[in-house]
């Protein structure tokens, strides 16, 4: 069956959602398509404009951040220096992406890694929320540590371990603040979800799409964008405020779940 416009509202709402939360979106998408909300055969050309969706948030949210941020890269400065780290921090996931990519695709996108992978990454963000010295802040970041985050971060191309989860993990285990270590994972998934972006949309352009499509992406990529916007700006208040336990355990929760589900 073609999709309908509520379903690329839904997608665009369920991608803004988990991939901005520490939940993971690549296995919620896994989780709606085993659901019977299944675009299979646009499931490229959408994955395109979800991801451009989300990146245009990011952008829009951390505008003057990037702006502050090119406008110190030509000179000895704070700005350079965080500029140097998100460098940094990006090489991981290119290098895990170009290498096994297919590889994931291929083995990775079944209840039997998503389930397991929910729970574990799950209680890892109980344990950092509640170790974690959670008292620098992140100009106090070395190349080492954004390295480590940035390896953390990789690991987000198996569904179910989730970028901003994975990031906000490490930050934490590093010692940041919840804020700071959200912040930073935020700013890191500028760059990786970029060249995803690239990536996918160069494999689109060898697939092609066509025209009765491309409205239907324009919605759902809109929708992400606005969307993806407010759950930065609420989640970056939340986490002023509140741990992040509750996601932890939701995590662990949707993982039983699904164990039940497939048993």
């Amino acid at each position: 069956m073609p999709m309908t416009y509520f379903e690329s509202i839904i997608l665009g709402i369920l991608q803004a959602l988990t991939e901005f939360l520490p939940v993971s979106s690549s296995g919620h998408l896994v989780i709606a398509h085993r659901l019977g909300l299944s675009v299979a055969e646009n499931e490229l050309a959408f994955d395109v404009a979800l991801h451009v969706g989300t990146l245009a948030a990011l952008v829009l949210f951390f505008w003057s951040d990037i702006k502050k941020l090119l406008a110190g890269m030509w000179k000895p400065s704070p700005e350079r220096t965080l500029a140097s780290f998100l460098a940094v921090g990006t090489i991981p996931a290119i290098i895990i992406g170009v290498a096994f990519e297919r590889i994931i695709e291929q083995y990775f996108r079944g209840l039997g890694t998503l389930i397991p992978l929910l729970i574990f990454f799950g209680a890892l963000l109980i344990a950092a929320e509640k170790w974690g010295g959670k008292l620098r802040g992140m100009e106090t970041l070395s190349w080492k540590d954004a390295l480590s985050i940035g390896m953390f971060q990789s690991l987000a191309l198996f569904p179910g371990v989730s970028r901003s989860g994975a990031t906000i993990i490490a930050g934490m285990s590093l010692g940041l603040k919840r804020e700071d270590a959200v912040r930073f994972g935020f700013l890191l998934g500028i760059p990786a979800i970029a060249l995803a972006g690239l990536k996918k949309s160069w494999d689109l352009t060898q697939a092609g799409v066509g025209s009765d499509i491309l409205l239907l992406m324009a919605i759902g990529a809109a929708t992400s964008a606005v969307v993806g916007f407010f759950v930065i700006k609420y989640f970056l208040h939340f986490t002023r405020r509140y741990p992040l336990t509750i996601f932890g355990v939701y995590r662990i929760l949707l993982g039983f779940g699904l164990l039940l589900w497939a048993l």
